[in-house]
């Protein structure tokens, strides 16, 4: 499963960008994402997964 989005990158970003779901505490993910937001293309809308295992790594909770 992912998280999917659609964005538009206008700058690069040089800073970290931060990234979390949250399904109340103490079960949270997040992960930074200034590296995938980095390598996409600049002015152009595209479909952006984030898998959710990425967050389930960081501490989200699955659901049973």
């Amino acid at each position: 499963m992912a998280l999917t989005m659609e964005v538009k990158v206008i700058r690069k970003p040089k800073k970290s960008v931060q990234f979390g779901l949250d399904c109340g505490y103490p079960c949270r993910g997040e992960m930074n994402i200034q590296k995938m937001f980095r390598g996409l293309p600049k002015g152009e809308w595209v479909t952006f997964p984030i898998p959710l295992n990425c967050f389930v790594a960081q501490g989200l909770m699955p659901v049973e």
